[in-house]
């Protein structure tokens, strides 16, 4: 039993070592896996629900976690990284039914998954440890859930709407480093490879356009293309096929 504990301990510690990396190979098989479900796979609200609560589990696992040493969650533990942020966003817009702001943080929380694991950040514990299973095991369900509510839930978006989003989530985030003095969305410290001391402001400004601009134009892309729509149509049809076979 002794044992046991020592070894969770060691798995759960805070006193940062050497640090290491996920392999590559590894993100980008789960990445191409991640894909391939969302697409294919059956949607269903159930299967939905699954996912977000498997991120949200995720989420609240590595809080507790960063709770353990106070000034490290205060640092980078609380949730105003984009990932973080658009879980909550999700998970308000599907049980409140905004279907804009579905597919608005649908697009975003795609994006920031993929881009997680093309960057793969370095982690600062050497293998084995906690943060290594919630960075892959968020990131991959957060793809997922993009994935599933894009092709279930997916509607037209105005640039100013895109926009609106974008700045208040990436404002919010650069309030919170200003006054923390923290570097939430990496706006005060870029990661390799990207160039290093750009003023934070700059980097939200130039986040905050290009989130805009790019989830309204793959959105209207993908619906003038009727790639997501037929899908989205698709997926509605059988679900009302099921409801109304439930209702006789």
């Amino acid at each position: 039993m002794r044992k046991v504990i020592s070894m969770f301990s060691y798995f759960i510690r805070t006193t940062t070592d050497a640090g290491g990396t996920i392999p590559s190979y590894i993100l980008a098989v789960l990445a191409v896996w991640g894909v391939l479900y969302g697409c294919l796979t059956a949607v269903t609200d159930r299967k939905i629900t699954w996912h977000l609560f498997l991120v949200l589990a995720f989420q609240v696992v590595l809080l507790m976690w960063y709770c353990l040493d106070i000034p490290l969650l205060l640092e980078e533990g609380l949730p105003f990284y984009h990932c973080r942020i658009v879980s909550l966003l999700i998970l308000y817009a599907f049980y409140k039914k905004k279907e804009k702001l579905m597919t608005y943080t649908a697009w975003l929380g795609l994006f920031g998954a993929l881009m997680a694991y093309a960057v793969n950040p370095k982690v600062l514990y050497v293998w084995p440890h906690l943060t290594y299973i919630t960075f892959v095991g968020y990131h991959l369900n957060l793809m997922i859930i993009g994935l599933l509510l894009l092709r279930r839930h997916c509607q037209n978006l105005s640039l100013s709407y895109c926009f609106n989003q974008s700045v208040k989530i990436n404002a919010v985030i650069y309030l919170v480093n200003l006054f923390l003095d923290t570097n939430y969305g990496y706006f005060k410290e870029l990661p390799a490879p990207f160039p290093k001391n750009v003023p934070s402001w700059l980097v939200a400004s130039v986040m905050a356009v290009l989130m805009g601009i790019n989830i309204y134009s793959i959105n209207r892309y993908c619906l003038r293309e009727n790639g997501i729509k037929r899908i989205y149509l698709k997926s509605k049809a059988k679900a009302d096929r099921v409801s109304e076979a439930k209702n006789r």
